[in-house]
């Protein structure tokens, strides 16, 4: 009797009914659009600590541990997925170039384990970046470099502020330059910027 196993690879999530304890990597790659040459890796969570699942002598698929259907398993590749196209694909739009230097302003990153990870900035002071995956070992405290990919003088020193496990989220706190020029959620639902100040540990007025 098929089992259901569940992958993550960045914000996207797929369930499968695997008969057995394998995965291939064929499977893996045409469901998140990976092409044929992109080398990927599976991992999940045991104790606290990140496992990498074996591969089968072929090296052609993964081999799940004992509790397979439980565990929420992550995939990681050395290429970006490509965008999905159906067979009704939009032509694409021109894109205003004072809009796109406008939304490059705020595409920050940190590096981990030789990876770029995404990082959302909320106001000047305060960010945003997700708590799953590798990210698990993050606590209170610890420091993260924001970089910027399209302002290479932007490197801005944070420390993680607060983790709020059921959002999937980390709260990063600036302690040096600001993250962005102004607050990105002074407009959005009152209920996420109360969330967002009682997270930080501050008050209204420092947003």
């Amino acid at each position: 009797m098929a089992k259901t196993v569940k992958i993550r690879m960045m914000e996207k999530t797929i369930e499968l009914d695997l008969p057995c304890n394998i995965l291939t990597q064929s499977t893996i790659k045409s469901q998140f659009f990976l092409d044929s040459e992109t080398i990927v890796s599976m991992s999940y969570e045991t104790d606290g600590s990140k496992k990498g699942c074996l591969m089968n002598e072929n090296g052609t698929a993964f081999i799940l541990p004992d509790g397979w259907p439980d565990i929420d398993f992550f995939v990681e590749s050395n290429k970006p997925p490509s965008r999905p196209c159906s067979s009704q694909c939009v032509e694409e739009i021109p894109v205003d170039g004072d809009l796109a230097a406008a939304i490059g302003r705020y595409a920050l990153y940190y590096n981990k384990d030789n990876y770029k990870r995404s990082v959302i900035p909320l106001t000047p002071r305060l960010a945003a970046t997700f708590r799953h995956g590798e990210n698990k070992s993050f606590k209170i405290g610890d420091q993260l470099v924001i970089r910027s990919w399209s302002d290479k003088t932007l490197e801005v020193t944070t420390r993680v502020a607060k983790i709020i496990e059921e959002l999937d989220t980390i709260i990063l706190e600036s302690l040096g330059s600001d993250l962005c020029d102004k607050d990105l959620i002074s407009n959005s639902d009152r209920a996420a910027q109360a969330t967002v100040v009682e997270a930080a540990g501050t008050n209204t007025a420092n947003l």
